[in-house]
């Protein structure tokens, strides 16, 4: 994945040189992340054989910045890097509480079409993730807790709409699936974002 995230950024670096459009952009939002809360509350109340409730966040902030080069007036390819808040989890029973939190980083590179001369855009890519998790469980006064990390990669596809404030400035909405978070089979997200793109020629 570094390699082709090489090749990408020489492959901009030299279209731009080329006087091709560049492009840069932020953007922000909710990605919604099943953390498969319920079958962890059931497997506590099942190892411990108590009641077992819990709460836990179903989407986490999301922010990603990113750049690009339109390679025609239709198709575009841009490298991005993005990074989420926490998404916790948080179990309590008679014997004791457990919690879980999980948090996402990793870049992303997409090709996007968008057909003239509307704003819609589809989009289409891969990304290289990590996911970091911490788990704590307290029983009876006595606490324990363990973290790792798991990385890999996925793909990605995505739509929204674009809406021009200058010749310069865009915002936009979009929608965002990412397939295996951190490289993990049916650890998927759906990212709900508003951006803004600066061109620049």
């Amino acid at each position: 994945m570094k390699k082709i995230i090489a090749a990408v950024l020489l492959s901009i670096g030299c279209t731009a040189a080329n006087a091709l459009d560049t492009f840069g952009g932020v953007e922000g939002g909710y990605a919604f992340v099943d953390i498969n809360a319920d079958t962890t509350a059931q497997t506590l109340a099942n190892l411990s054989g108590r009641t077992t409730t819990y709460t836990y966040d179903k989407a986490a902030l999301t922010g990603r910045i990113f750049g690009g080069v339109k390679v025609s007036p239709t198709i575009s390819a841009e490298i991005g890097y993005f990074t989420s808040l926490s998404l916790d989890a948080n179990y309590s029973n008679s014997l004791g509480t457990a919690s879980e939190s999980y948090k996402t980083r990793g870049f992303d590179i997409s090709a996007t079409y968008r057909p003239e001369p509307t704003g819609l855009f589809i989009r289409g890519g891969m990304h290289h993730s990590e996911v970091t998790g911490n788990a704590n469980v307290t029983i009876g006064g006595y606490s324990a807790s363990s973290s790792g990390s798991q990385s890999g990669v996925g793909y990605l596809v995505g739509a929204g709409y674009t809406f021009a404030l200058s010749n310069e400035l865009e915002w936009y909405v979009s929608a965002t699936h990412l397939n295996k978070l951190g490289g993990v089979s049916n650890t998927n997200a759906n990212l709900i974002s508003v951006g803004i793109i600066r061109n620049i020629k």
